[in-house]
């Protein structure tokens, strides 16, 4: 009975452990993630372990920091609640992004998960809350903003349109569409 407090501390930490905190934004070489290989668009922990072989390139967004980082191999690091730590290799290059940026781009895991880049959905969770227009006039002013201020190979702007647009008026809009197309079809470099 006097462990039970400790043991409730340990299940406590790890629940808090397991909380999303951000997402491969970009993914290009080979990187191992805990004990096998990292995909794009997949959800990130705190605790997670993420390997980079020479010429590798791993993109990471964290939702609470508004945080971008770009990391290239040969590096090891393991994520954080609000920014990586490096074990070995080079630091990364760093970026803030826009407030509104975390919400958006938290949905594309799920979006991901749902199929809903394929255009079919698999399988729905709860939709997300509609966007008004206000909402997606600074979402699309905000897109023209990372446009100008990202490399024109960093995707972060079109996941964070197209998580803005697809809780919108027309989620299956031609724009929404192209958008899906390109975001699938650059998943992995």
């Amino acid at each position: 009975m006097r462990y039970w407090p400790f043991a409730l501390l340990l299940f406590v930490q790890a629940v808090q452990a397991q909380e999303d905190v951000g997402l491969v934004g970009l993914l290009a070489g080979e990187v191992a993630y805990q004990d096998g290989k990292a995909r794009v668009y997949m959800k990130v922990r705190e605790g997670d372990r993420f390997d980079l072989a020479p010429g590798a390139e791993l993109r990471l967004i964290y939702f609470a920091s508004a945080r971008q980082e770009s990391w290239r191999g040969p590096a090891r690091l393991r994520a954080g609640k609000r920014e990586s730590l490096p074990l070995a290799g080079r630091p990364a290059e760093v970026k803030t992004l826009p407030a509104s940026a975390p919400q958006r781009l938290a949905r594309i895991p799920d979006l991901v998960q749902n199929a809903q880049f394929g255009g079919i959905a698999v399988r729905r969770s709860p939709p997300p809350p509609l966007e008004s227009d206000e909402s997606l006039r600074e979402a699309r002013e905000t897109y023209a903003r990372l446009r100008r201020e990202l490399p024109a190979e960093d995707l972060t702007p079109e996941l964070f349109l197209y998580a803005a647009l697809v809780a919108g008026p027309q989620p299956d809009s031609d724009e929404v569409k192209a958008l899906a197309t390109r975001l699938r079809e650059r998943q992995i470099r």
